[in-house]
C-alpha cells in the first residue's frame, strides 16, 4: 500500500483533509511508522473509520477487535504461533475447508499462499490495525477483550526508538 495514496484516498472520501493529510506524513517521515498508525496517534481519524476505509481502498472485508476475540482455540492450532508471528496474521475463523485470517497487508498473495499450504484450506483474508506499545488505550481495549502480551519486538519502531507489543489470544492450550 502506498502510503500517499491511501492519505490521497482518505481525503478524497472526506475522511481527511489535506491539511491533517500533511501532518500525518511530516509526522510519519520522522517517525517513520505506518500511515494508518500515525492517523490514529495523532487523532485525526477513528480506528473504527480507518478500520472501514483500509477495508474500501483494499477492496476487502475487515474485521473487528471483538470478532478476533471469539477466536477458539482449534482456529489459533491452524497457524503456528511462530508462522502467525512472522507472517503477522491472527487466524480467527475455520468454516469448512476456509480459514479467516486478518493481517496488515491483504494484498500480499504470498501470505495467503503460505497460511494455505500450512493448513490445506482456502484463505479468506481480512485487513486490520497494528498497535504501538505506546498506545495504552489500544494496550488496554486488547487487554479487556482477553488478549494479552505475548512478546516484545526490541527497536520495532523508530524515530522516536520504541519496542511494540506482539499481543495474541492466549487459548485453552
Amino acid at each position: 500500500m502506498s502510503d500517499k495514496g491511501f492519505g490521497e484516498f482518505l481525503v478524497t472520501e472526506g475522511i481527511l483533509h489535506a491539511e491533517g493529510l500533511r501532518q500525518a506524513l511530516d509526522t510519519q517521515r520522522s517517525m517513520e511508522g505506518r500511515l494508518d498508525t500515525v492517523l490514529l496517534d495523532l487523532g485525526l481519524v477513528s480506528e473504527l473509520t480507518l478500520l472501514a476505509a483500509l477495508g474500501r481502498y483494499h477492496s476487502t472485508r475487515t474485521v473487528s477487535r471483538s470478532e478476533l476475540a471469539r477466536a477458539t482455540p482449534d482456529v489459533a492450532r491452524l497457524v503456528s504461533p511462530r508462522v502467525a508471528t512472522r507472517l503477522l496474521v491472527v487466524p480467527f475463523r475455520h468454516e469448512g475447508k476456509t480459514i479467516s485470517i486478518a493481517t496488515l497487508s491483504p494484498e500480499d498473495l504470498l501470505i495467503e499462499d503460505e497460511i494455505g499450504l500450512l493448513t490445506g484450506c482456502l484463505v479468506s483474508t481480512f485487513v486490520t490495525l497494528e498497535v504501538r506499545q505506546s498506545n495504552t488505550a489500544a494496550v488496554t481495549l486488547y487487554k479487556k477483550l482477553g488478549f494479552e502480551i505475548l512478546g516484545t519486538r526490541k527497536n520495532y519502531y523508530t524515530k522516536p526508538d520504541e519496542d511494540a507489543h506482539v499481543m495474541g489470544l492466549v487459548l485453552d492450550q
